[in-house]
């Protein structure tokens, strides 16, 4: 597990939250108030603060809001009882950000306070996310439901992650979409509850609201069970003591989750002890011809639902194998699913499975939740006898089943989750992690990429607008659990969670480029108590003993590199100076073409003496540089283990300066595309 970031006795100041319209803070100011900068990044004067995802709207004022040692959290004697729990919450998250303890008040606020209180003007555009904040003398943040001032205190949080001192100004904002969200694939891989916590207040850093987590599948069932005790994973599993601690950790930052057991595929650790429920012919498929299927089922939606309060089940229902032609399939759902005026003589083994997901979700329904699942288990929908009900939510992410314009034509609701852009695979044959430039440069969050429907080809971008399309959702699948560590999961999600935040959250984006997009990531910072996923070299200062552009291996555009040069042999080294200590725990070298077979990284306190943090022999660099994706296709194409991606994780030591040694290298020298270094400050 990744340490969370340690109490900060400073803030960290960048380049967004300074003052354009009004005065910047006096000269020495910082120095007093305990600022330091973040590494690498260069202070300036904006006019927008700066937050991820943008403020919706925002209207420059006169002045400036100042935080200071007298700044309090002031409450109107009418809200105390609703908002005491956000209240200390946010203090809680300030002295984590700033070494201080801001004291909860009923009051009067003063000037430097940081007042939040409930309005009655609930605006129906805004919806009970929505908040304002007007900057003065006073940070007056104001909403019409407690999850709309918990939405603000993460802004508040981000802008004095930056700075003390905030623009004179007007922000009113709100989501577009009220679905906004992350999976996280718990049944190949078992991620651990302090992993979990920390990627809960991740989430809401980045105003995402709900939490799927993905409990089972054929490779775990990782969640305790009193009904079924023989089917859970003994290499890690949830229990309900810690699903229960979760669960109010996401209450606490407004973030709802939703589970999932996933049937009637991807049940191959339930068959390994259950062989009699099987489909013949299959080790992953429950047989829904089988009475004692639906008792088992059963048995887990009674005792799961009750233990989650959100308002969503996941059924699951994808990749299960084919049954379209299976008789066994067919005399049952002749025998209970047949509605009275179908024909028989129509029914194939796919009503079997819609029949299957009505009586599911009438299970659901009764404990007063919604059922979801994905589309391809809707395999034969179009032309199907048994009508699946339009109660169901679905999960859209492939082609291969029920595409989102004939599901919204239907009266479904959709969420976009396509594949991609908005998937991640730990170790998957197919390597999800796409091209996150396209992404922010390009994709929005009404489209959906008809991956799937031929092949291996997308077709073009559908478009589902409005309330019928709920939202989006980053997803974290671990197609081989053990490739990958979970902090090097959450460091190569962080950037596209961000992106899917953005689309979800749909207002003006921070940046207009990714790599401004990067930059503002950099300066946001990480979440308080969160997991550490700011690479902490970029934008340092590079220097190189040999060739041009050291800069361009810490920009975050992996199209541009360091280059040797032809003098770049043996010995030839690359220095980053990250400003402060740090302690290291995973670094990430992206080569070109020209590659090292054998280098090291080295760290160092002073940039004098110097001990070795990593090492290989073995380094296989890349076939192919960096190329950009245009189009959708490019997107599906784009395979980033062809661009030399090596990674050094569970490092151990604690430096301010960081070097590439180059041991063996081709004559022409070597090209470094980026060195990326992942941990937390030192102070």
């Amino acid at each position: 597990m990744h340490p969370a970031h340690p109490t900060r006795r400073t803030f960290v100041t960048g380049t967004a939250a300074l003052v354009a319209a009004a005065t910047t803070a006096p000269a020495g100011s910082a120095r007093a108030e305990g600022f330091v900068r973040t590494p690498g990044v260069r202070q300036a004067v904006v006019a927008r603060p700066l937050t991820v995802p943008g403020l919706q709207q925002w209207t420059a004022g006169r002045g400036a809001y100042r935080f200071g040692v007298r700044s309090r959290i002031v409450l109107d004697r009418a809200d105390r009882s609703k908002l005491a729990g956000t209240a200390a919450l946010f203090a809680t998250d300030l002295h984590t950000l700033t070494g201080r303890r801001i004291p909860v008040v009923t009051g009067a606020a003063r000037p430097g306070d940081l007042r939040l209180r409930l309005s009655d003007d609930r605006n129906p555009a805004t919806g009970d996310e929505g908040y304002t904040l007007d900057s003065g003398a006073v940070m007056d943040l104001s909403a019409a439901a407690v999850t709309g001032i918990f939405r603000g205190t993460r802004t508040l949080l981000q802008l004095l992650h930056q700075s003390p001192v905030v623009a004179g100004g007007t922000a009113v904002d709100w989501p577009l979409k009220p679905y906004r969200g992350l999976m996280v694939d718990n049944g190949r891989k078992y991620f651990t509850p302090e992993w979990l916590e920390g990627t809960i207040r991740n989430m809401a850093y980045m105003q995402l609201n709900t939490l799927h987590l993905h409990l089972s599948d054929s490779e775990g069932f990782r969640i305790e069970s009193s009904t079924h005790p023989e089917v859970v994973s003994k290499d890690g599993f949830l229990t309900k003591r810690q699903v229960r601690d979760l669960i109010a950790l996401a209450e606490q930052h407004h973030i709802e989750i939703i589970p999932e057991i996933d049937v009637p595929g991807h049940m191959t650790q339930v068959l390994s002890v259950h062989p009699e429920l099987g489909l013949p012919g299959t080790k992953t498929t429950l047989d829904l011809s089988k009475d004692e299927v639906y008792a088992f089922i059963k048995d887990l939606l009674d005792e799961y639902l009750p233990l989650f309060p959100g308002r969503y089940w996941m059924i699951g229902g994808d990749e299960a194998d084919s049954v379209s032609d299976n008789a066994a399939y067919i005399a049952y759902a002749k025998a209970h699913y047949l509605p009275s005026d179908g024909d028989a003589s129509k029914l194939t083994g796919n009503d079997c499975v819609l029949g299957f997901l009505n009586w599911a979700n009438d299970i659901v329904r009764a404990h007063g939740k919604t059922m979801r699942m994905w589309n391809d288990g809707l395999v034969g929908v179009k032309t199907a006898v048994v009508r699946p009900s339009s109660t169901i939510n679905i999960d859209f992410w492939t082609s291969r089943g029920a595409d989102p314009q004939w599901l919204v034509d239907q009266g479904f609701t959709v969420m976009n989750g396509g594949s991609p852009p908005t998937y991640y695979a730990a170790g998957g044959g197919w390597d999800y992690r796409k091209d996150t430039p396209w992404t922010y440069d390009n994709w929005q969050v009404d489209e959906f990429l008809n991956w799937g429907a031929d092949g291996e080809t997308p077709s073009p971008f559908r478009t589902i607008t409005g309330s019928a399309n709920q939202g989006t959702a980053m997803h974290i699948w671990c197609d081989a659990g053990d490739a990958e560590s979970e902090q090097h999961i959450s460091e190569y999600t962080t950037r596209l969670t961000h992106i899917v935040a953005q689309a979800g959250w749909g207002s003006p984006k921070p940046a207009a480029d990714y790599p401004g997009f990067v930059r503002a990531l950099q300066q946001v910072g990480d979440a308080p108590g969160g997991l550490p996923t700011v690479d902490l070299a970029m934008g340092c200062r590079a220097v190189a003993t040999t060739g041009q552009d050291p800069a361009a291996a810490v920009d975050d555009d992996p199209s541009t590199g360091w280059s040797s040069g032809s003098d770049g042999g043996r010995g030839t080294a690359f220095t980053i100076d990250l400003g402060e200590p740090v302690a290291l725990d995973r670094a990430a070298v992206q080569w070109g073409v020209r590659f090292a077979s054998a280098y090291r990284l080295e760290l160092s306190a002073d940039g004098r003496r110097w001990r070795q943090l990593a090492s290989t022999s073995t380094g296989k660099g890349g076939t192919t540089p960096y190329r950009k994706a245009t189009t959708p296709q490019d997107l599906i194409d784009f395979d980033p283990r062809a661009v030399g991606i090596e990674e050094f994780e569970h490092l151990r030591g604690v430096g301010r300066y960081v070097r590439l040694v180059v041991e063996s290298a081709p004559a022409g020298g070597v090209d470094v595309m980026s060195l990326r270094l992942f941990g937390a400050p030192r102070r």
